[in-house]
């Protein structure tokens, strides 16, 4: 939408499940929601399909040749876990490390409602940040739901590489990518942004950007819908 100066806007999520509510719809599927809490503004009788891409990302993620990796979380404990389990699974041995800042207000952990805003650089700069973990001659899958300047990945990226971790990759579902994004992550510890094309990146690339298709989540996950199998085995 245009505001009144004539730029962009967002909307609340609520106005948006509202404004869906009153055009009728009674399903609605997403990709990774920032919050999961969105998901109530929906009333009970709108089914809400909110897609997790572990599992889309996991084939690429195997081709890789990952040495003991260590998957860290900024923001994403639970599906950072989920993440850890999936590669077990999958028979390569994984372990969990946690960020935190240290702010003006003394330690925050990094989960959906404590971490530094990543749309303003300067804040996450002004935090000092801790690990608790080992990734020293490891390598790291750094895990985000979204990257928009890159300040909050590629910061953690430097400070993991200083703790002697080995390749460090940048997970996330959503590639906002505004401002000189691309230039703070090629310049940064990152070797390599795996990222799904859920937002088109247009002009804005590097060879050190890994784009996967989110299709056939999507259309495995429509169908599935017409002919009434189950979502949650996807996901």
């Amino acid at each position: 939408p245009i505001g009144k100066e004539g730029e962009a806007t967002s909307l609340a999520a609520a106005d948006v499940a509202l404004m869906l509510k009153t055009v009728g719809v009674d399903q609605v599927i997403s990709v990774d929601m920032h919050r999961d809490q969105i998901e109530g503004f929906f009333d009970h009788d709108i089914t809400v399909e909110n897609l997790d891409t572990t599992k889309s990302m996991l084939p690429y993620l195997l081709s890789l040749g990952l040495k003991d990796p260590v998957c860290v979380s900024i923001g994403r404990v639970k599906k950072t876990k989920y993440l850890r389990d999936s590669l077990t699974k999958a028979g390569v041995d994984a372990d969990m490390g946690f960020l935190f800042y240290q702010g003006k207000g003394g330690f925050e952990n990094i989960n959906d409602d404590t971490h530094p805003d990543e749309s303003d650089p300067t804040t996450v700069l002004s935090h000092t940040t801790e690990f608790v973990g080992d990734v020293k001659g490891r390598d790291v899958l750094i895990l985000t739901d979204l990257i928009d300047t890159g300040a909050r990945v590629t910061s953690a990226a430097d400070h993991l590489q200083g703790l002697g971790a080995n390749r460090i990759f940048a997970l996330t579902t959503h590639g906002v990518m505004t401002g000189n994004c691309v230039e703070v992550l090629e310049s940064s510890a990152v070797e390599e942004v795996v990222m799904f094309n859920t937002i088109p990146l247009k002009e804005k690339t590097s060879p050190k950007i890994r784009v996967l298709s989110i299709a056939p989540l999507l259309a495995e996950t429509i169908s599935r819908v017409h002919t009434c199998g189950s979502v949650k085995d996807l996901y």
